[in-house]
């Protein structure tokens, strides 16, 4: 089974847009018979996302830190592992994880993207993340990385570890 990991925001409201791409990435999560891996929580767009993989069919692993399951955050979840905190969960992501997909999200999410990044070049394991560029949410995260490997701060392979998808179909083709 295909185990995607979903980094994205825990916030709300969000705009309409934003939860409309993580309600269809779940659905069609599901509908593949994937297994969602995310961060636990019953906020935000990892609520839309694992809810919409749950009503297509599918499953979900929840990873989520005692801290934010004690502040009574913890979703329902299909399979939950507990962590002692935020780098514990990113390490269990990763193990659990075929490849990643970012959705709008925070610091956190920058956390994740770049955590997962920077294993991957140095060679701990060999998933990317996708940044779905919803609404042109990643456009300056782009910017900032292409500027970062022209002054030669990154690898010249970092687009085999941080990839886009502007559409729907190219996240899909990238991530199945």
């Amino acid at each position: 089974m295909r185990s995607i990991g979903v980094f994205c925001s825990s916030r709300t409201p969000l705009r309409a847009d934003y939860t409309e791409a993580a309600r269809r990435l779940g659905s069609e999560i599901g509908r593949r018979g994937a297994r969602l891996v995310y961060g636990g929580s019953k906020c935000g767009l990892m609520k839309v996302t694992a809810d919409a993989v749950h009503a297509a069919g599918g499953k979900t692993l929840g990873i989520i830190p005692d801290r934010l399951r004690e502040r009574g955050l913890q979703d329902d979840c299909d399979f939950t592992f507990y962590t002692a905190d935020l780098s514990d969960r990113k390490a269990a992501m990763i193990r659990e994880a075929d490849v990643f997909v970012a959705l709008p999200g925070g610091v956190g999410t920058l956390d994740e993207i770049f955590t997962v990044a920077a294993d991957s070049t140095l060679g701990y394991h060999d998933r990317a993340v996708v940044l779905y560029n919803v609404g042109g949410y990643w456009d300056a995260t782009r910017t900032m990385l292409r500027r970062m490997a022209e002054e030669g701060m990154l690898p010249a392979d970092i687009a085999e570890h941080i990839k886009y998808a502007d559409i729907e179909d190219s996240l899909y083709s990238l991530i199945f």
